[in-house]
C-alpha cells in the first residue's frame, strides 16, 4: 500500500511539467495554479467523518486498517501529515515554459529515503542532490528536499533546480483554511493559450450560428443568433478579463457543515468586472419574501441585456400574432388580445424573476406561496379580472364558487380565489402536505402572488405589504430537511431519526446560490446532519 501511495504522488507530479523552462530563464515570481491540501490528517479526519455520517462506519474502520497495516501505525515514514501539501504550476514568456512541482512535507530526509529503500524504489542521485525514478512507462520522475518539503516533478530537472525553486510557504500560502483549496492566476497564462481558446470558442459559435433548427423563422434566427453572440461575448470576456479563479471544498468538524466554493474574480475595472458587479447589485421586494419560517425558498432573477431582450420581443411579438390569427372566434379574438397587450410589457421587459416559498410545518401543513415579477401589473390583473367574470357567468350555477373574484383587498389591490381542480395526485397533496384546495391569487404593479395553504390568505396579504426592495441573487436554492423531515421520513424509524439529527431548533439546510459584486460565486453549503438523514433513508427504502 505505501509503494501505492507514493508511486499516486508520483504519477500527479508526473502532470505538473509538460514542458521544461528553458535554462537560464527564469519564470513569474507568483504560481499561476496552486493546489493546496491542509494537511493529510485533516483530509483523512474528514473524509472519515463524511463516510461514517452516510452510514459506513464499517468501511470506514476497514479503510482504517488497511492504512495502518499497510502503511504502518506510523504512516509514511519521513512524511509529516499535520502540514500542508499540494502542487504549484508557473508560466513563462513562452506557451512551452512551464515548470512545477508537487510539494510533500517531510520530517526526516534519511527516514523517508529508507521507507523508499524499503519498497525497492530503485533511485539515483547526481551532484545537484537531485534524485531520479526511472518509472516502467519510459516517464522519469525528479525529486530533491529543500525547506523540510519533498519537491517532486517530471520530464525535467529544471522545475526543482535552485533557480526556480519556491519556499513552499509562500507557494501554498493561500489565504483561508479550507480542506482542499485551488486557485488559478489566469492573467498569467499565456497570451497564446488565451488567443487558442478564443479562436476555438470562435468555431464553435460560427458552427452554431449555421445550424438552423426545423421550421426556424426569421425572428427565431435571429434570437438564436443574438443569444449565441451575447455567449460568444461573456466567453471573451471570461476568458480576457479573468484575473483569478478559485475554488474551495471545507468540512468544518466544529459546525458539522460542508461547504463548496467557486470564485470568478474579474480584472478591475473591466467590462466583465461590471457585469459581475451589477449582479450583485440586484433588488427587488420579491427578495424579501422569505421569513424566518420557510421550509424552503426558491428564486432565480435574471437580467438579459437590450439586444438580447430586442431580439426576444420580436420572437414573442411573431407568437402573438399567429396565436391571434389562429383564433376564429370574433369575440374571443378580442378577449385574447387584450390578454396579450396586458401580459406583452411583461414578457419583453427583459428582467425575470420568480420566487417560490414553503413556508412552515404548522400542525404538519405547509403554505406554498410563488411570486413573478411583472411590468404595468395592475393592467394584467384587469384584464384577467374582466376575463374571468365574464367566463364564471358562463359557469354552471352549481360550479360559480369554485370562483370568487374580490374575496378581500389589500390597500386598492383585490385577491382572488380558485378551487384547484381535484385530480388523484394532487388530492394527496392537498390533503397530506397542504391541506387546503383554496388557491389565492392578486397582481400589484409589479409582481403577482399565488398562495396555497390553510394560512394562504393571510400570507398573500402580507406579501402584498411587502414592497421594501431587498438585495437579490442571480440563482438562490434553500431547503431546509430539518423542516421539511416529516414529508419525507415514511416510516416511524426514520421519523425517530429526524427528531434524533433535527431537534427543536435545529436547522438541516442544503443551500446553493450564485451571487455577484466583487467576484462571481456559486456556493454550495450543507449540514452534515442533512448528509446523514438522507443517506440513512434512502438506505432504509432499499434505493
Amino acid at each position: 500500500m505505501r509503494r501505492i501511495v507514493l508511486l499516486a504522488c508520483l504519477a500527479v507530479a508526473a502532470l505538473l511539467a509538460k514542458a521544461p523552462v528553458h535554462a537560464g530563464e527564469k519564470t513569474t515570481a507568483v504560481p499561476a495554479l496552486v493546489v493546496r491540501v491542509q494537511s493529510l490528517n485533516a483530509l483523512m479526519q474528514n473524509l472519515g467523518l463524511v463516510v461514517k455520517l452516510v452510514g459506513q462506519e464499517e468501511v470506514a474502520n476497514q479503510i482504517e486498517g488497511l492504512v495502518k497495516s499497510k502503511i504502518g501505525v506510523k504512516g509514511l515514514e519521513g512524511v509529516d501529515p499535520a502540514r500542508a501539501f499540494g502542487a504549484y504550476v508557473r508560466f513563462g514568456k513562452a506557451i512551452d515554459e512551464i515548470n512545477g512541482a508537487m510539494l510533500v512535507p517531510i520530517t526526516d530526509q534519511k527516514t523517508f529515503l529508507k521507507l523508499l529503500d524499503t519498497l525497492d524504489v530503485q533511485i539515483t542521485k547526481d551532484k545537484d542532490d537531485i534524485y531520479t525514478y526511472k518509472t516502467n512507462k519510459n516517464v522519469d520522475v525528479y525529486f530533491r528536499f529543500a525547506h523540510k518539503y519533498l519537491f517532486i516533478t517530471s520530464l525535467s530537472t529544471e522545475s526543482i533546480r535552485d533557480k526556480n525553486l519556491l519556499d513552499p510557504a509562500k507557494a501554498l500560502a493561500i489565504g483561508g483554511n479550507a480542506t482542499i483549496s485551488l486557485v488559478a492566476q489566469v492573467d498569467q497564462v499565456p497570451k497564446e493559450v488565451k488567443l487558442i481558446a478564443l479562436a476555438q470558442l470562435e468555431d464553435a459559435i460560427i458552427a452554431a450560428q449555421k445550424q438552423t433548427g426545423a421550421n426556424e423563422t426569421k425572428a427565431q434566427e435571429q434570437f438564436r443568433i443574438a443569444l449565441l453572440r451575447d455567449i460568444n461575448r461573456h466567453g471573451n470576456s471570461l476568458i480576457r478579463e479573468t484575473k483569478e479563479i478559485r475554488f474551495d471544498l471545507d468540512i468544518d468538524e466544529k459546525t458539522k457543515e460542508l461547504a463548496v466554493q467557486a470564485q470568478i474574480f474579474p480584472v478591475p475595472g473591466s467590462e466583465f468586472a461590471k457585469t459581475i458587479d451589477a449582479l450583485g447589485k440586484l433588488k427587488s421586494p420579491l427578495a424579501g419574501l422569505a421569513g424566518n419560517n420557510a421550509a424552503f425558498h426558491g428564486a432565480i432573477h435574471l437580467a438579459f441585456p437590450e439586444t438580447l431582450t430586442k431580439s426576444l420581443g420580436a420572437v414573442i411579438d411573431e407568437a402573438v400574432e399567429k396565436s391571434l390569427d389562429g383564433i376564429q372566434n370574433p369575440l374571443k379574438k378580442k378577449q385574447a388580445d387584450t390578454l396579450f397587450k396586458a401580459i406583452l410589457p411583461s414578457a419583453k421587459a427583459g428582467e425575470y424573476q420568480l420566487v417560490a416559498l414553503a413556508i412552515g410545518p404548522k400542525k404538519n401543513r405547509y403554505t406554498f406561496l410563488g411570486a413573478m415579477k411583472l411590468t404595468d401589473g395592475e393592467k394584467l390583473g384587469n384584464a384577467l379580472h374582466d376575463l374571468l367574470k365574464e367566463a364564471i357567468n358562463d359557469v354552471p350555477p352549481e360550479q360559480r364558487d369554485k370562483f370568487k373574484l374580490d374575496i378581500d383587498k389589500v390597500g386598492t389591490i383585490s385577491i382572488h380565489r380558485l378551487e384547484v381542480p381535484k385530480t388523484p395526485a394532487l388530492a394527496k397533496v392537498i390533503d397530506d402536505v397542504v391541506g387546503d384546495d383554496q388557491l389565492h391569487f392578486a397582481f400589484r404593479n409589479d409582481a403577482v402572488f399565488f398562495a396555497l395553504g390553510e394560512d394562504a390568505l393571510a400570507t398573500i396579504k402580507a406579501s402584498l405589504v411587502n414592497k421594501t426592495p431587498a438585495t437579490s441573487v442571480p440563482m438562490l436554492f434553500d431547503f431546509d430537511i430539518a423542516r421539511m423531515a416529516s414529508l419525507i421520513a415514511q416510516t416511524p424509524e426514520q421519523r425517530k431519526l429526524a427528531r434524533t439529527l433535527f431537534p427543536a431548533g435545529e436547522t438541516g439546510r442544503i443551500r446553493a446560490s450564485v451571487n455577484g459584486g466583487a467576484s462571481l460565486t456559486a456556493r454550495l453549503q450543507m449540514r452534515l446532519s442533512v448528509l446523514e438523514f438522507l443517506a440513512k433513508v434512502k438506505d432504509a427504502n432499499g434505493e
